[in-house]
């Protein structure tokens, strides 16, 4: 039986086996590695060689650990397993399958949102002497329509009186038998009178239309932005270098002692 005592020995070719290596065929996991720059296989076995031999490689294996492989029968020189149904594998097969089919769902179930959402942190752009930053975006839309009518009736009625008055004399004359003379027979005067009334009536009827229409939008945003005087600018500086001493892949490989190493290191 391989004596698996170190994390060293479990994982003892990090060249070919690692845990990093082992999440990168995690579609979830490669994905959220390429965030940090992770993306080739030579890249996920140097996070391995570095969580290997500079953090946690001489810690003990946890018992969860130390139950999956309890029970494997390897040849003297440790290189060949015999599995429970007497089925001969590699020992870098039994490394592979004890972490695909149990140690990589563990850590998803337990810490993929937590990771995920750390470097999403990392990727926040803000400015340091500005910790008050608020945007305020405005749309307002004032719409009027209206219309009306009006009609309008002007009755008018005029009457006028006129008086014609006509005066006329007519004069007759006779010639005589055989004479060349004449002489008058009669006078008459005529003289005529006339009254002429006149009226005129009328109606006139205005019928008006109006309409008015309005439209004003209105779009704007308000940035607010500046240090509202409550820390100085030293102050805002140092909490920056403080932030930026943080480094994502501590808190990596400390989750991964939790599932991987004894608890008596965490």
């Amino acid at each position: 039986m391989r004596k698996i005592k170190k994390l060293l020995d479990f994982y003892s070719n990090p060249r070919q086996n690692g845990i990093f290596y082992s999440m990168s065929y995690d579609t979830q996991f490669s994905g959220l590695f390429r965030e940090l720059g992770i993306e080739t296989a030579q890249d996920y076995h140097s996070m391995d060689f570095d969580y290997l031999y500079n953090k946690s490689g001489l810690k003990t294996v946890s018992v969860m650990l130390e139950s999956f492989i309890y029970g494997y029968v390897t040849d003297s020189d440790d290189e060949y397993a015999t599995l429970r149904n007497n089925k001969k594998v590699t020992w870098d097969y039994v490394i592979t399958e004890v972490d695909r089919d149990i140690i990589n769902f563990i850590l998803k179930t337990k810490y993929l949102k937590k990771w995920s959402e750390l470097i999403k942190t990392l990727n926040q752009e803000f400015d340091m002497l500005s910790p008050y930053n608020m945007d305020i975006v405005d749309n307002s839309e004032d719409t009027m329509d209206s219309s009306g009518s009006d009609s309008r009736t002007t009755d008018s009625s005029s009457t006028s009186t006129s008086e014609q008055t006509n005066n006329g004399e007519s004069h007759e004359q006779t010639y005589g038998f055989n004479s060349s003379t004449a002489v008058p027979n009669s006078d008459s005067t005529n003289q005529n009178s006339m009254d002429i009334n006149n009226t005129n009536e009328g109606k006139t009827t205005v019928v008006g239309t109006n309409k008015y229409n309005r439209s004003n939008n209105i779009s704007r945003t308000i940035t607010r932005k500046g240090n509202i005087g409550n820390k100085s600018a030293q102050e805002l500086i140092e909490e920056q270098r403080e932030m930026l001493r943080y480094q994502i892949f501590d808190t990596i490989y400390s989750d991964l002692d939790d599932v991987l190493t004894r608890s008596k290191y965490n």
